[in-house]
């Protein structure tokens, strides 16, 4: 039977003809489908069973003897992110995804504990996401000129208009909660709301939550989760897009309120689109709330293929109670609540200067470099490199080892994603125990 939905704010029940609970496969193969031209084949690594996580802790001695070698899958992702260091990247436009049980990624942390350098340069430089749900851990492409200084502009515009309500509001408590919302650039979110089902006992609810590394994030100091996230991808697609949004919303039990979503000219084009979603909570037909999202704008074009402005007359509004849960903006959304406002055309300026300084500092295949150099001449003094930097020749042999191990496995792409904690009196939704419908 079909009914009518219920946004957050809102409290109407309805009736969907089907709800789903959030149960994710896993599957025995580490070969993730990317493009064809793009794909890399990753060593095998054994599914969860039952009983699978209790014999891996009792065969898994490697953490207590240093004799021991880890397993193949964090040879394989070291040895990646070891190219990646040294500026050997292996493509740029499309997530390597790499099959790793919630034991095995434990294991990966615990090696780069040993390596401070590497794990300083994980930190500080790469990208990557883990799902413990699908055993899934995805190392992004390094962000392009493009995609970081139309992010940073966003998120400028963003911050400006929050302060000017913090600055100008006649209302104290709009006002107060304005000035307390601060941007974060790539920080690691750790969603942990994700409502998994009871029959996966084999891992330990410890090790449950979700890795993710939005591109802007809007946080309260009181909340757990930020309540905006702005999501921008340049050469993946809508379907990533949705995915994370409906990641985010569902695995923070919807203390994300609004994930806005840009397409930049996927694959070179000129074509250029928005998307936004929010959580929607629908009753089924024995009473129980279903988390599910709700698509506020649907690929909006805001640039089209030739260039051209799209949909001039139409903006981004994102009111200011969607930037942190309701136990914090306990103002109602109403026509008098202030909004931040991103006109359409303003993305395309912001598009139009991010695209600029990608040409000036990558120029593309047969553009005239246009960026300024300085023309005084001068010899290179090499940096001396302390012993106690540089690896010992018995370790730097070891490395060697593991990467030919990797072998030709390695023919792919490449993009990179980490970790935030909050601190443990920060706030949340109080709503909690709702089912999880799956996107579509």
């Amino acid at each position: 039977m079909q009914g009518k939905a219920m946004h957050v704010e809102e409290k109407s029940k309805v009736h969907p003809p089907h709800t789903h609970t959030l149960t994710l496969p896993i599957t025995n193969t580490a070969i993730i489908r990317t493009p064809q031209e793009n794909q890399i084949l990753l060593p095998l690594t054994p599914p969860l069973s039952t009983d699978g996580l209790h014999s891996h802790s009792h065969t898994h001695s490697h953490s207590e003897s240093p004799s021991s070698s880890p397993p193949q899958v964090v040879t394989t992702v070291l040895a990646l992110i070891r190219q990646q260091q040294q500026g050997r990247a292996i493509g740029t436009d499309f997530p390597q995804q790499v099959r790793a049980t919630p034991l095995e990624y434990h294991d990966l942390l615990a090696e780069l504990e040993k390596e401070p350098q590497l794990k300083a340069f994980v930190d500080e430089k790469l990208r990557w996401e883990y799902n413990p749900l699908n055993t899934t851990l995805s190392l992004q492409p390094m962000p392009t000129v493009l995609h970081d200084h139309f992010a940073d502009q966003l998120a400028e515009t963003t911050v400006t208009q929050l302060k000017n309500i913090a600055l100008t509001s006649d209302n104290t408590e709009h006002s107060t909660f304005a000035a307390q919302i601060s941007t974060l650039g790539s920080g690691t979110l750790l969603l942990r709301e994700h409502g998994l089902d009871s029959d996966r006992e084999e891992i330990d609810s410890a090790d449950i939550h979700i890795t993710k590394q939005p591109d802007k994030s809007f946080h309260h100091p009181e909340a757990v989760y930020p309540g905006v996230v702005y999501e921008v991808a340049v050469t993946q697609g809508f379907k990533s897009l949705k995915r994370k949004a409906w990641t985010y919303i569902q695995s923070s039990g919807a203390n994300i309120k609004r994930v806005v979503g840009f397409e930049l000219g996927n694959r070179g084009g000129k074509e250029a689109r928005v998307s936004m979603w929010k959580p929607l909570y629908i009753t089924d037909e024995v009473g129980d709330d279903v988390l599910t999202v709700e698509t506020v704008i649907d690929r909006k074009l805001f640039r089209s293929s030739d260039g051209s402005p799209a949909n001039s007359t139409l903006s981004i509004s994102l009111p200011l109670s969607a930037f942190a849960t309701s136990e914090i903006a306990t103002f109602p959304s109403d026509p008098s609540t202030p909004s931040i406002t991103i006109p359409y055309t303003s993305l395309i300026t912001y598009l139009q200067s991010a695209e600029s300084h990608q040409r000036v500092i990558d120029p593309g295949k047969g553009e005239v470099p246009t960026g300024k150099l300085t023309k005084r001449p001068a010899k290179r003094k090499r940096l001396s490199t302390s012993s106690v930097e540089e690896l010992s020749i018995e370790r730097e042999g070891e490395f060697c080892s593991r990467e030919e191990e990797v072998g030709e496995g390695e023919k792919g792409d490449g993009e990179f994603r980490g970790r935030i904690i909050a601190s443990g009196d920060s706030r949340m939704s109080s709503r909690s125990g709702s089912k999880r419908r799956h996107p579509r």
